[in-house]
């Protein structure tokens, strides 16, 4: 039972109570929420968080950035790709104190799992994904705020518009 709620909560099933559990579908308006409310939240904590960074979180976010890029670059461990990948974010925000709001981006992230995956898989964002990160970790160390969110907010949105680029020639193709 835990294995099913851990997939509902990824947005891969639903359980219905009696009825059991669903694959979902993969959703044009699913994908356009999640990553309109990732832009909107991650850009504020980010923006928040920029100014109380410190030596040691930067030190973290470029560990993480190595091992992520490390992934990506192999092919392998692509299981690990989203999780190295909020990690990484997770590193650049923790600096904003905003319990609150980093619970709702775990969850906005766990939901967009399957998507980022997807984008990085059957896109060309592996490439982009890792210049972005790199930038973007360049910014905040920078304490560059105004540039930082903006890189970020793209990112996201850049992100969120391949996948839903990429689901809609699927359902194309497929007659949907």
């Amino acid at each position: 039972m835990t294995d099913v709620l851990q997939l509902e909560a990824q947005g891969l099933v639903h359980f219905e109570a009696h009825k059991g559990a669903t694959a979902t579908e993969l959703s044009l308006s699913k994908i356009e929420e999640l990553f309109n409310l990732r832009v909107l939240l991650e850009g504020h904590v980010l923006e928040q968080a920029i100014d109380k960074m410190t030596a040691v979180e930067i030190e973290q976010a470029r560990e993480i950035l190595t091992s992520f890029d490390e992934a990506l670059d192999t092919g392998t461990r692509v299981e690990k790709w989203s999780e190295l990948n909020y990690a990484f974010h997770e590193t650049l925000y923790q600096a904003a104190d905003m319990p609150q709001a980093m619970e709702i981006i775990k969850q906005l992230n766990t939901k967009s799992d399957r998507y980022i995956r997807m984008q990085l898989l059957f896109t060309s964002g592996i490439d982009k994904a890792e210049q972005e990160h790199g930038d973007l970790l360049d910014l905040c160390e920078k304490g560059d705020k105004v540039a930082a969110v903006e890189l970020l907010r793209k990112h996201i949105t850049e992100a969120g518009g391949a996948i839903r680029d990429l689901l809609q020639r699927q359902q194309a193709e497929q007659g949907l």
